[in-house]
């Protein structure tokens, strides 16, 4: 080199003191790389925890609307074998009212159940806004909705088989 500048890779002389300017900038570099990189990570695991509670809540939706699906065929086909059997107009209309009672009962705690959800993950939310931390985890068995009604339909007393069919 023919310039008088210093050389970039020999560093300052041993002899001279570093700028305490130069130092606490360095300092304050340091600082905010470690804090980008802790923010950095801190989001990477947000989001595969925010991934992996969303992939939970999409199997636990499967999982209940199959049930949903199959107790509803499965109340249906109850109902028609019912209807099937039955040898009178009374035990046909008590068939139908004891499904639609079943039908109305499901209604019923169905919604309380989504109710429910839906106000837990209300709170949730407002207490993430307010900047709260999340109360324990719930645990990890859902509200079951209720096994699918099967078997033998529900009838009254079905009378005797008409000795003179029409």
């Amino acid at each position: 080199m023919s310039s008088n500048a210093p050389d970039p890779t020999s560093g300052p002389p041993s002899s001279a003191a570093p700028d305490p300017a130069l130092r606490r900038a360095e300092a304050a570099r340091d600082a905010v790389a470690e804090a980008v990189a802790g923010t950095l990570d801190r989001l990477a695991t947000m989001e595969r925890t925010a991934g992996a509670e969303v992939e939970a809540d999409l199997r636990a939706a499967g999982r209940l609307m199959a049930r949903h699906t199959h107790r509803q065929l499965a109340a249906n086909l109850t109902l028609v074998q019912g209807l099937m059997a039955a040898r009178s107009l009374p035990a046909m209309l008590q068939l139908q009212q004891d499904f639609l009672r079943r039908q109305m009962d499901w209604a019923l705690r169905d919604w309380d159940l989504a109710r429910a959800q839906a106000l837990d993950l209300l709170a949730e939310g407002r207490r993430a806004a307010g900047g709260e931390p999340d109360p324990a985890p719930p645990s990890a068995v859902e509200p079951k909705a209720g096994p699918p009604e099967t078997g033998p339909p529900k009838t009254p007393e079905t009378p005797p088989p008409d000795p003179h069919p029409a």
